[in-house]
């Protein structure tokens, strides 16, 4: 039988920087020529069919595409703070303001999410296809990484290769996935644990690899 998730997911980062972009390339197999800055929130929906552990699983992902711009911010933290599984945060490789901003957007969402440090982050540099105006190094990025000790970090180009926004989302999701396997009920000191709760740990030992090799796409939305 196959078994089901849903993972709420938000993209975030300054405006410009491509977000949209990933997310239409994602779902809809185009990436926009004309650029259209998102008002508000954004919305769309895809599935991806999983094999792990034996397991089929198949995951819903419910994915927010937010506004950059500062005046709409209590409207994309008000999505982060209620429907939020798993966090995207992008910035363009050829400006510096939009990676300054992804840094305060980290800090900012694990203040207001209710995951708080837990919450699974993919730090994602966009625009690799204008490699040669790049002025953030990968050492740079690597600090940042390393600091707020993120889930994971990717390059990718949106505009040409559709694998890369593929990746995106397969690797968030495989973050999110994993982070659950982990969930461990909070439980008195004096309170043996139990028998799901030394299955979670066990499984997460497995969770990773798997997920990575096993991950087929479903092109649905």
């Amino acid at each position: 039988m196959m078994k089901e998730e849903t993972y709420r997911i938000v993209i975030v980062g300054e405006s410009g920087v491509g977000k949209s972009s990933i997310m239409s390339t994602f779902v809809h197999h185009k990436f926009p020529e004309a650029f259209i800055s998102t008002i508000g929130i954004d919305y769309s929906g895809k599935k991806l069919i999983t094999k792990f552990n034996g397991n089929i699983y198949q995951i819903t992902l419910k994915i927010f595409d937010t506004a950059g711009q500062k005046r709409f911010q209590n409207i994309t933290e008000y999505y982060q703070t209620t429907t939020l599984d798993g966090l995207v945060v992008v910035f363009d490789i050829t400006n510096m303001d939009s990676f300054i901003r992804a840094e305060e957007l980290i800090e900012r969402s694990r203040e207001i999410s209710a995951l708080g440090s837990q919450l699974p982050i993919l730090l994602v540099g966009n625009k690799i296809d204008l490699a040669h105006e790049r002025c953030i190094s990968p050492k740079r990025v690597q600090e940042l990484v390393t600091k707020y000790n993120l889930g994971d970090y990717i390059e990718i180009s949106a505009k040409t290769n559709e694998n890369h926004c593929e990746e995106v989302f397969s690797k968030i999701s495989q973050l999110t996935f994993d982070s659950r396997l982990f969930e461990i009920h909070v439980m008195d000191e004096a309170e043996t644990p139990s028998e799901t709760t030394s299955t979670y740990i066990q499984r997460g030992w497995y969770s990773f690899q798997d997920f990575l090799n096993n991950i087929l796409f479903c092109y649905c939305k």
